[in-house]
């Protein structure tokens, strides 16, 4: 097997366990609820919590890996992440859980950044968003399909705190695994050893092939429009998904075996989806395929917040099912588009700043928002904001400057 497929392995299951670990909340979120007896409001700010502390990771470990290297900066925090989901299982008070959460969204948010670079570096060009499709496809397929079902049904049988301890597992026998197999990127090992000759700078091109550092990356008009999409897209994913088992618990009245079954079709979608719309993008443009994917996904989403209680489980399914497939695009449109603008040196640096700012408002502050607006307005009015972000999102991808190598190569002059 060669070196590219061993490593794409490795990083997507990785990518795919951190999904667990990181939607794994809000799947017993009403065990955590009953234990502590929380609020609403409250409930969000668990998953807050988490988001706040992952956009700070991704933002500090995106940089630091660029400089350091991809190899240790994601094996470190994958080892960290795994031992605060056990610790989780021993939280004994709502502070504590929120402390440990912390730390642990701090750990793995820090990973996506080096793990999503590499991929887009080690990939062919034609199949980059593709590839970067399938971590996407990963995360929630573990997080959002097996997640829900498996989750749920351990916390019936066993309690909700029994759920962190399995997890942990899984996340610290890869990290052994990408530590013997991984190789560091060309990019930073160019980087690394112009520093151990003695180079204060190491000259970095983006796309139009201008030099730039690492403060320029904000200024990118690309990477400023992949932060404001990527606030909509944390909106939506931790708003619809988090509330979302709340919602079909207190207001259709399902058994939370059922409410698992109904949510793993988010994940489901997701992992068919994100490769298959990465590589509509691959082949008609990130630009085209943000705005279709982010606006036809929006859609279903407002549709499953308006049914009655009363749907039949396969109505509830496909809705979440559609929203989670055609949504799913946006996830290896922002990799591939930071690559694609920056180049491969700042990659993980422009990929954790978009992640980052999306994370502290879309995944930090508006689970917040979302469990006030439950409180005072109910959960049905917190279910509808899920999509509406989605939809706004969408009209982000009209200002987005075009990078997919297939149509640039084509708009280049021979």
């Amino acid at each position: 097997m060669k070196y590219f497929h061993k490593i794409l392995i490795l990083l997507v299951l990785m990518w795919g366990v951190v999904g667990l670990e990181r939607m794994v909340m809000g799947f017993v979120l009403p065990g955590v609820q009953k234990d502590f007896g929380l609020n609403y409001s409250q409930c969000g700010t668990i998953i807050a919590i988490f988001g706040l502390a992952w956009a700070i990771g991704t933002w500090a470990m995106g940089s630091l890996s660029d400089y350091i290297g991809r190899r240790p900066v994601i094996v470190g925090l994958l080892i960290v992440g795994g031992l605060c989901s056990w610790i989780t299982g021993i939280a004994g008070s709502f502070a504590f859980l929120l402390a440990i959460r912390a730390i642990m969204g701090f750990a793995e948010g820090g990973i996506y950044g080096p793990a999503a670079a590499t991929v887009t570096e080690e990939s062919p060009p034609e199949s980059r968003a593709r590839n970067a499709g399938l971590l996407a496809g990963f995360f929630v397929l573990f997080g959002g399909a097996i997640g829900p079902v498996l989750s749920t049904q351990l916390m019936v049988h066993y309690g909700w705190r029994l759920v962190f301890y399995v997890y942990a597992l899984p996340a610290l026998v890869l990290a052994i695994l990408i530590w013997f197999v991984m190789k560091e990127p060309a990019s930073t090992r160019a980087a690394i050893d112009a520093r151990s000759r003695g180079l204060q700078k190491q000259r970095r091109l983006d796309d139009q092939g201008n030099e730039i550092g690492y403060w320029d990356v904000f200024k990118s008009r690309n990477i400023v429009l992949m932060m404001i999409t990527w606030i909509f897209n944390m909106a939506w994913l931790y708003i619809f998904t988090s509330f979302g088992v709340l919602y079909l618990e207190k207001v259709h009245h399902m058994p939370m075996t059922s409410i698992g079954l109904v949510m793993s079709g988010f994940g489901v979608g997701v992992f068919l989806g994100a490769p298959i719309v990465g590589m509509i993008s691959d082949r008609i443009g990130r630009r085209k395929t943000l705005i279709l994917c982010q606006v036809v996904g929006g859609i279903p989403g407002l549709i499953f917040a308006s049914l009655s209680p009363g749907t039949g489980m396969p109505v509830l399914f496909a809705f979440i099912f559609a929203a989670a497939f055609f949504s799913s695009g946006s996830s290896p449109i922002l990799i591939s588009v930071a690559a694609e603008t920056v180049g491969f040196a700042l990659a993980a640096t422009a990929i954790g700043a978009a992640i980052g700012v999306g994370e502290l408002i879309g995944g930090g502050i508006l689970p917040i928002v979302g469990g006030s607006i439950a409180d005072s307005l109910g959960l049905t009015a917190t279910v509808y904001m899920g999509p509406v972000f989605l939809i706004v999102s969408g009209l982000c991808g009209f200002f987005v400057r075009e990078t997919a190598p297939r149509l640039v190569s084509k708009a280049q002059p021979a």
